[in-house]
């Protein structure tokens, strides 16, 4: 019995027994535990029975090892799908022999399902854009020769939906022959459209911002230039390479100094912004004036920090800005403050003045007009009256007592002073009457000696008004009262022109209506023939009676009448009832010419011909029964267009007289050319003939004068029958006046008429 054999026992089977039949050369015996043999088939069978148990074990281990490695694998295989899908990003595998390609992710990331696509390289060729096709390509070719260390590429992919995908496709060789011709390669695909996009709007801003007409630049946080656009190049005449690194305000004007580059970074600390206008050292030292603004650009990390500044140049738009408000604010013609920036500074004075905590006591206001300006402008032109408007507000700026005081000019010739901390009275007559005596001296301007006076009209604050409206307003009531007063003078403000003028409104606004309410009037005062004692025409003259006010004198309504416009209106009414009249009585067979006084407004009117014309035709009347009245003032204003207003109405055969002659400025070589026919005395000569020998001489000279021009002449203003024996002994041909009768209406006038006429 061989030693293995004496090992097996009966309690002992095992496979080694089935181990040692199956390889043993002799035969194996088995023993039972008493020592007897066993039986070797009954052996043979238990240990098969055991042997292939124990392979149905193995199997079953090695089953179970292979399903879960087939579980670790597809497990593996869902980590790198969902792994792939979380970064976007999908996964190729390409037998370059055969042609076929792996595709993980790919089909998904343009639209597709897998099933949509084959396994092969020309099915993404077909999607690639054509524009794309042959850069790929020739990467895909350097690399597999062996020419780059991997393959990279960004083309354009067609997704399902019509749109382009921008991919980012990198690869690399994997396997190689013995002979180094590629065998498998094995790469990602990555969708990069999000990122090419941002860079195309990166791109697209970076050009907009090198395109822009403003200078923008990018600083750190202090403030030192990291870039530059092209603008800046162009305005500040540096390169971006002289200046990286550079303090922004090395380039800041001298004009601003330390603390205002302290004070604008102080600003940025606290706010992280700053804008507002300062000026830079351009190219060639050259200063601008930039409008600028700097701002913080917001960064994740914390540790960068930027600054974007933006600025233009606005030298030219700033001085355009200036030109403008200077224009808003002054007089052009005189460089002085116009009537604008005077209302502004005299606000300001009235605030400074009212308030409590200022020791201020008040201040005044001068109205300063030219008298008989326009008979200036008009005589010598509007040029030598401008010049003369410059002198005359130089010489008023000459005549402020102090620096904070204002001459501003509000219109025309009219000037105002402001005069703080001026209210003494006797100060106050002092200035004016230096600026009246000022202008007591003539003026040379282009050769013309040039006298002329001003009428000066004051008020003073608070006296005579807490706001500047009321201020003014009765300043220049002052001055029209001084005008009233004859001119050359000042007048204070008071409450007297105040009640006069109210009454001076309340006049023009029942004016007004004085026509629609039929109560104006024309009353008639008859002319004497002195040779033959009888009545040789009429004057009508206006009256009026309001029931409100009562009786208003012509001189008072009339002048209001021209300040407000409404004298033409009424004097065609004059002209119309005066025609009508003279109708009248001529059909009464008295052929008695009427006299009607024209105003000012009324003669410089182009149309005055025009309308004497119509009128006469309406009424049927010969215009040989009109006498227009012109004052001499008049007259002379516009000498040229009177003598052609003049022809114009003497050719239709109106006659022509010159009133209250020798009140005015007539030049005589002005006078002969005029066609009138007569001339009448001004009852202010008249009224002192007997006693004053200036006057008689006067009287006498004008009536010489009218002679040697063969014209009419007549007095007016005969009271007494001293002045009447004057002027008949004198040679006056006619007179008119309370003596030979007063006014009368058109009714009593007729009465008149019959009783003189007839008898």
């Amino acid at each position: 019995m061989s030693t293995a054999s004496r090992f097996i026992t009966n309690n002992n089977i095992s496979l080694c027994f089935l181990l040692a039949a199956l390889t043993s050369p002799q035969p194996v015996l088995a023993y039972s535990s008493d020592g007897s043999v066993l039986n070797n088939s009954y052996f043979l069978y238990l240990s098969l029975l055991i042997l292939v148990g124990v392979i149905s074990i193995v199997a079953l281990y090695r089953h179970r090892a292979h399903r879960q490695s087939e579980e670790k694998l597809q497990q593996s295989e869902e980590q790198l799908h969902w792994a792939l899908w979380g970064s976007g990003d999908g996964l190729w595998d390409w037998d370059i022999s055969s042609g076929l390609v792996n595709r993980k992710g790919i089909p998904e990331m343009l639209g597709y399902q897998p099933e949509d696509f084959d396994n092969t390289t020309v099915q993404l060729l077909k999607l690639m854009h054509p524009d794309d096709t042959a850069k790929v390509s020739a990467e895909v070719k350097k690399h597999l020769k062996g020419d780059s260390s991997h393959f990279e590429a960004e083309y354009r992919a067609l997704s399902k939906d019509g749109g382009w995908r921008w991919i980012l496709d990198k690869g690399k060789v994997v396997s190689r022959d013995s002979l180094g011709n590629p065998l498998r390669a094995a790469g990602t695909q990555t969708d990069i459209t999000e990122r090419k996009r941002a860079e195309e709007e990166l791109r697209l801003a970076a050009e907009v911002i090198q395109s822009m007409n403003e200078v923008v630049v990018l600083t750190d946080k202090d403030l030192r230039i990291q870039l530059v656009n092209h603008a800046f190049i162009r305005l500040m005449g540096q390169s971006e390479g002289d200046v990286l690194g550079k303090p922004l305000h090395s380039s800041f004007s001298d004009r601003h100094g330390s603390a205002f580059y302290s004070k604008l970074m102080k600003s940025l600390r606290a706010d992280h912004y700053w804008q507002g206008e300062l000026w830079q050292k351009a190219s060639a030292q050259q200063e601008i004036l930039t409008r600028i603004e700097i701002k913080r650009v917001e960064q994740f990390q914390s540790d960068k920090e930027y600054y974007v500044v933006i600025f233009s140049d606005i030298t030219d738009q700033k001085r355009r800005e200036d030109k403008l408000l200077y224009l808003a604010n002054y007089d052009t013609l005189t460089g002085l403050p116009n009537r604008a920036l005077f209302h502004q500074r005299l606000s300001n004075t009235i605030e400074r003045a009212s308030d409590p905590n200022n020791k201020s006591k008040g201040f005044s206001l001068m109205c300063v007009d030219v008298d008989h300006f326009k008979h200036i402008n008009d005589s010598l032109g509007h040029g030598i009256g401008d010049q003369l408007l410059q002198r005359v507000a130089l010489t008023l700026k000459q005549q402020i007592p102090n620096t904070s005081g204002t001459v501003a000019r509000l219109g025309g010739d009219e000037f105002t002073l402001l005069l703080p901390e001026f209210i003494d009275i006797k100060n106050l007559e002092d200035l004016a009457q230096q600026i009246l005596t000022t202008f007591e001296h003539s003026l040379t301007v282009e050769h013309h000696e040039i006298i002329i006076s001003p009428s000066i009209g004051i008020s003073r604050y608070p006296q005579d008004g807490n706001d500047s409206i009321t201020l003014l307003k009765n300043t220049e009531s002052a001055l029209h009262f001084a005008k009233s007063k004859g001119r050359r003078n000042f007048q204070f403000y008071n409450e007297d022109i105040q009640t006069k003028t109210l009454r001076k409104l309340t006049v023009g606004n029942q004016l007004r209506r004085a026509l629609n309410n039929n109560e104006l009037e024309l009353v008639y005062q008859p002319k004497l023939d002195l040779t033959s004692n009888k009545i040789i025409g009429m004057e009508a003259l206006l009256r009026w009676h309001n029931a409100n006010i009562g009786a208003i004198e012509p001189d008072e309504f009339i002048a209001i009448a021209e300040e407000t416009g409404q004298v033409n209106e009424i004097g065609n009414w004059v002209l119309r009832e005066a025609c009508e009249q003279a109708k009248k009585w001529q059909v009464r067979n008295f052929n008695l010419p009427v006299s009607v006084n024209i105003s000012a407004r009324q003669f410089q009117q182009q149309s005055l011909y025009k309308t004497v014309a119509s009128l006469l035709a309406e009424s049927h009347m010969p215009p040989e029964l009109l006498e227009l009245e012109i004052t001499e003032t008049m007259l002379m204003e516009d000498p040229d267009s009177a003598i052609t207003t003049l022809t114009q109405l003497k050719e239709m055969g109106v006659r022509i007289a010159v009133d209250d002659f020798g009140t005015g400025y007539s030049s005589l070589s002005y006078l002969k050319k005029l066609p009138i026919d007569t001339l009448k005395i001004d009852k202010a000569f008249v009224q002192d003939l007997g006693k004053d020998k200036d006057d008689e001489a006067i009287t006498n000279a004008i009536i010489s004068l009218a002679k040697n021009l063969k014209l009419n002449v007549i007095a007016e203003g005969v009271e007494n029958s001293e002045q009447l024996y004057f002027l008949k002994n004198a040679g006056c041909q006619q007179v008119q006046g309370f003596l030979i009768a007063h006014p009368m209406t058109a009714q009593a006038s007729t009465l008149f008429c019959d009783e003189k006429l007839l008898r």
